[in-house]
């Protein structure tokens, strides 16, 4: 048959070689177009994740600083909050606020200039009481939120929730010391 084809000299060949050419050229153009939109998902969704990293090791950051009650708890940002908490309780106990905060991630969370984390608020509602010679803090419902950057283009946004139920002396509106440490802060979860 192949000698035939080849005798033939009528160009039948041409054409059968061009249709398979045509075929082949359309296959591989759609494994190429089908590789090209694969390997961009990819990119996005491991942007996606470095900007989710970069969020959660900043509510890692504020976990940290929001229970440490040792060292110098005046420096903590529970104490902070927990300072406000007080200054803004109006006569009846009850106490709201909202604290910025800027987070700067830990230089072993190995992050770079590509990251950023940005808008970080705490919002917290509750009552202060006074209990003779100490405040009793109790807060039910304290979020932090704040949204994780890689590059430009890529943002993460972590909401996470905690609650206050402990014992303090306070000089004014600022705590100076912590009564019972088994007390304090819990954290009720982290949302996405």
């Amino acid at each position: 048959m192949l000698k035939r084809i080849r005798n033939n000299k009528s160009g039948q060949a041409i054409v059968i070689v061009m249709v398979v050419a045509v075929i082949l050229l359309a296959i591989g153009g759609t494994v190429m177009v089908f590789a090209s939109n694969n390997s961009n998902n990819a990119s996005k969704q491991y942007s996606g994740k470095k900007a989710y990293y970069a969020a959660k090791s900043a509510i890692n950051v504020i976990d940290s600083s929001l229970q440490k009650k040792d060292a110098a708890p005046a420096n903590s940002l529970g104490t902070q909050v927990l300072n406000d908490a007080i200054g803004n309780a109006g006569s009846d106990g009850k106490t709201s606020g909202t604290l910025s905060a800027a987070v700067t991630l830990p230089s072993n969370s190995a992050v770079g200039s590509e990251y950023s984390i940005t808008g970080t608020t705490l919002s917290y509602s509750g009552t202060v009481s006074d209990e003779g010679n100490q405040l009793h803090i109790v807060m039910d419902e304290v979020k932090v939120k704040l949204t994780g950057h890689y590059g430009e283009d890529h943002k993460y946004t972590v909401t996470s929730k905690y609650q206050y139920n402990g014992y303090v002396t306070a000089s004014g509106s600022a705590i100076t010391a912590y009564n019972n440490q088994t007390d304090g802060w819990t954290q009720e979860g982290t949302e996405q």
